[in-house]
This record gives C-alpha cells, structure tokens and sequence, in this order.
C-alpha cells in the first residue's frame, strides 16, 4: 500500500524518494512514448521546513514533469506588501 493509494493526485501527500519514483514512473514513461514527447504539469507547493529539502524534492519533480510553484497562502500574504 503507497502514500498515493486511495488518494486524488491533487490531494497533498507526503512520500519517500523511492515511493515518488515508483509511482510516477508510469506517467512518465507514458508521456515518452508519445508521438511528440510530452511530461505532465503538476503544481508544487513548498510544505517543506529546510530549503535543502525543497530544492531536492523539485530537482526529483523535475525528472518526471514540468512544474508550476503555487505559493501557501501565508507566502502570498508576506509578498503581498502593505
């Protein structure tokens, strides 16, 4: 049983490296094979408490899809100025 079962790919979910490549593997190997190679777009929300993590977790998204940052809410409220 993955992190990933019973749950909707938009729904968060927090997953070792190896669970991430193992169950995304097919999506990539899928979008290979298609007449114009194509990956996924997914949105990536930093859940994160360290940078470092951050930055290997999108550097392993960035294997398998194209991506989209999408900010917390507090992030945006930070960046949104007076």
């Amino acid at each position: 049983m993955t992190a990933f079962a019973g749950k909707r790919l938009s729904e968060p979910v927090v997953v070792s490296r190896t669970e991430f490549m193992r169950t995304m593997r097919p999506y990539y190997n899928f979008g290979m094979k298609q007449d114009a190679r194509c990956r996924f777009l997914v949105a990536v929300t930093n859940e994160t408490s360290s940078r470092e993590a951050w930055e290997e977790g999108l550097e392993l998204v960035d294997r398998y899809f194209f991506k989209k940052i999408r900010r917390r809410p507090a992030q945006v409220a930070e960046s949104a100025g007076p």
